[in-house]
């Protein structure tokens, strides 16, 4: 580089504002000025310049800050370069919204360092000198000098830097360099910062006192929190937006925000928390917050006991999750039960205890021996009936209301299943008197009772209508289902036809009668109970499960613990859960349509997407209507929130008991299929062990009065599903086909009640 362009070069800089000092020609890169002091407040003149550069000077400098018009230098060090850092910087920033200002920027001032480094130029209100991201070891990835600081600038060369490589110019000149905004310099600064390395310090941890419950091993609420939920269930309820994912690095714009730029990341580094950047949230900047701490600041003032409590109603913790799921495992034997048979029963994912329901679950555990999956779903039942066909959402073209059909499934008295009921009734006594005494119906004895109950009348000789039930609202209590199986089974009975037109459309004819009966507008609700037995029997005979049976859902129910002295759940606090309940159904009835949002509509595909279309048997044959259950499980834990939007919390909710619900059909039919020869043949095969059976033996089974062509597709049937394998073995004699059972079936949790036989 020669005298004159050197020099020319830094006439060039003071004619665009700049503050020019020459660096040392020693490779200190530090500037080449004795009074350094007062150099950083005026501008060296033309003739300084001049004189400057009179002995063969190789290199370039400029004073950054207020002295050079708000000069700043952005720099990403070699080291960040050459990790990918410059480029992943530019694509952040494109991805959220500053790809104009980045290329506003660098075709401006733009250089490259001999160090293989970024050098950007420009102007900005208060440019400060700052680290703005580090490697692990705190070394400088990117970081700007601006009051008080000092660059070298292309084209030094030469002695100035140890190697003697210069700086090259890539784009703009210092005519050329561009001001930028405040919001937009402290965007840029806020990308920069994303790409920080260096730990950060830890959240605090107000987990102490009554926020929390046992020892600090993930039980607690707050603990359960952070390790469970989502970011976007923490921060988009209250209207923060995600604008960007980076590996596992989250970028955020905090409510009311317009324009681009971010606020805050979250995940960086797989650290689990939350990193704001600015002041203009109720967040502290430049502080970690993990989701609980988030939660709390967000949801409750920073209120961490009352947080805690919040989600341990919720289903987060001991109180909940532990103290509802692992109950679930715990049957009657107060020293719990076999490792057996806590490994097939179903278990109720906290998601299931969401919002208004989980607190009512959590309120009233403590005070009943009934299973919390009881309490939960005999509660979701009658919200969804107490609340109307209004509120819907439409699948297919057909509309899908808060109306659900539900059995509980259990030992006849230690089920507790009644005792489920009971309690949550209490709570819509005082929700909904006139519904919970006029509404909740039992003993489901024939079709003609049923539209009866909400039955639109008949016309009189005088052509006006008599017996019109206005209130098309009813709560169908049975407590014998096994009897309604019964009734379905009969061969003139209207029944289950009818029940499947309510569960499906509310209008019910009943047309064998000389006047026939009619209800249009019905929205009926069923509970009922059963036991696991009576059920295997009760399908397979009245073969209700293709088209009835497969419109409810079946919940596993047995005793959670037990209180010798009975609950003592205070009066004043079913008052109060019940003036919640019914603030939720006032909400719940000014909802129209229900609609996804599009957070909710993702997770929704990606469940419909891996529902089991390729079940058979029975367990196929009741979960048949899958994406039915679960939209209108979703249905009611939108309305119980009073929202017009069905969320993302709503969807796992409603996923968590459709998977309880699934998981106590496999637990209740197993491998059955619904075909009595097949079921009866493979309970044989297993109950035969390593021996097997051979066909003499198979035939015996059924005393020999199957035929064998049925057998023989009994036993392929069982074949095909990899139940059983059939080999031929040499005695030395006649060849021997044994079949024998390939995987052995779990002994039935309900009870000795037994499989069909």
């Amino acid at each position: 580089m020669s005298t004159n362009a050197i020099q020319t070069a830094a006439l060039e800089a003071l004619a665009a504002g700049l503050n020019v000092l020459p660096p040392r020609e020693d490779g200190s890169k530090a500037p080449d000025a004795p009074e350094w002091a007062s150099r950083q407040h005026r501008l060296t003149t033309e003739a300084e310049i001049m004189a400057m550069y009179a002995n063969g000077r190789t290199g370039l400098g400029v004073v950054t800050g207020a002295v050079s018009g708000g000069l700043e230098l952005f720099e990403f060090e070699g080291r960040a370069v050459a990790a990918g850092l410059g480029r992943a910087f530019v694509e952040a920033a494109a991805a959220t919204g500053l790809g104009p200002l980045v290329d506003r920027i660098h075709s401006g001032y733009s250089e490259h360092s001999p160090g293989g480094g970024l050098h950007w130029l420009y102007r900005c209100p208060n440019p400060s000198t700052t680290k703005l991201a580090r490697t692990e070891e705190r070394l400088p990835l990117i970081e700007t000098k601006g009051e008080g600081g000092y660059a070298i600038t292309a084209p030094s060369a030469g002695r100035v830097h140890p190697t003697g490589k210069p700086w090259r110019m890539v784009e703009g000149r210092f005519a050329t360099i561009v001001s930028i905004s405040a919001d937009e310099h402290e965007a840029l600064h806020r990308i920069a910062r994303t790409f920080d390395q260096a730990p950060r310090p830890a959240p605090e941890q107000p987990y102490v006192g009554e926020q929390h419950v046992g020892a600090a091993d993930g039980s607690r609420p707050g603990d359960d929190f952070n390790a469970r939920a989502t970011w976007a269930e923490v921060l988009e309820p209250h209207g923060w937006t995600k604008v960007y994912d980076r590996g596992d690095t989250g970028y955020w714009r905090r409510p009311g925000k317009e324009g681009p730029g971010i606020s805050a990341t979250t995940d960086h580094r797989g650290s689990g928390l939350l990193y704001v950047f600015t002041s203009s949230t109720i967040f502290e900047p430049e502080r970690s917050y993990d989701r609980f701490g988030s939660y709390a600041a967000l949801s409750h003032g920073g209120d961490f006991a009352q947080a805690a409590r919040t989600l341990s109603a919720e289903g987060y913790g001991v109180r909940s999750r532990e103290a509802s799921a692992s109950q679930l495992a715990t049957g009657d034997s107060p020293a719990g039960p076999s490792s057996e048979e806590a490994s097939s029963w179903p278990v109720l994912d906290a998601a299931a205890l969401h919002g208004l329901a989980g607190e009512v679950v959590a309120t009233l555990d403590p005070h009943t021996e009934a299973d919390p999956a009881a309490v939960l779903v005999s509660l979701l039942v009658a919200f969804g009936a107490a609340v109307n066909s209004g509120p819907h959402a439409i699948a297919d073209g057909a509309e899908h209301p808060a109306r659900l059909f539900a059995v509980l499934v259990g030992r006849t008295s230690r089920g507790r299943k009644g005792t489920a009921w009971a309690n949550v009734r209490r709570i819509f006594a005082a929700a909904d008197p006139g519904f919970t005494a006029e509404r909740i119906l039992g003993g489901l004895a024939s079709g003609e009772g049923l539209v009866a109950a909400v039955g639109d009348g008949t016309i009189d000789k005088d052509g006006n209508t008599v017996g019109a039930v206005v209130d098309k609202r009813v709560l169908v209590l049975e407590p014998e289902f096994a009897r309604v199986l019964k009734v379905c089974a009969r061969d003139s009975s209207t029944l289950s036809a009818l029940l499947r037109d309510a569960w499906d459309r509310g209008d019910l004819r009943v047309m064998t009668r000389k006047d026939p009966l009619r209800a249009s507008g019905a929205h009926i609700c069923l509970m009922a109970h059963i036991t696991a037995d009576e059920l295997r029997r009760g399908l397979a005979e009245s073969e209700a499960a293709n088209g009835y049976g497969n419109r409810h859902l079946f919940i596993a129910a047995r005793r959670s613990k037990r209180l010798p002295a009975g609950g003592n759940l205070d009066e004043a606090e079913v008052h109060s859960l019940g003036l919640r309940v019914r603030s939720a159904l006032a909400a719940a009835r000014r909802v129209g349509i229900l609609r996804r949002s599009p957070d909710a509509a993702a997770l929704w595909e990606e469940i419909y997407n891996n529902l089991d279309d390729e079940a058979d048997g029975m367990v196929g044959a009741l979960t048949a209507r899958a994406e039915a259950q679960l939209l209108r499980l979703s249905v009611v834990y939108a309305l119980l929130d009073g929202s017009h939007t069905v969320e993302v919390a709503h969807i796992r909710a409603a996923h968590a008991v459709w998977q309880y619900a699934e998981g106590t059909l496999r637990y209740v039919f197993g491998d059955t299929l619904g075909d009595e020869v097949a079921d009866r043949l493979l309970a044989a095969v297993r109950d035969a062990g390593d021996e097997g059976l051979d066909r003499q033996a198979q035939r015996d089974v059924f005393g020999r009065n199957v035929p064998a062509p049925r057998l023989a597709l009994a036993r392929e049937t069982l074949e095909r599903r990899g139940l059983v394998v059939t080999t031929t073995e040499e005695t030395g004699g006649r060849p021997r086909t044994v079949t024998r059972a390939l995987r052995s079936t779990q002994e039935d949790a309900f009870t000795q009640e037994g499989r069909p036989s």
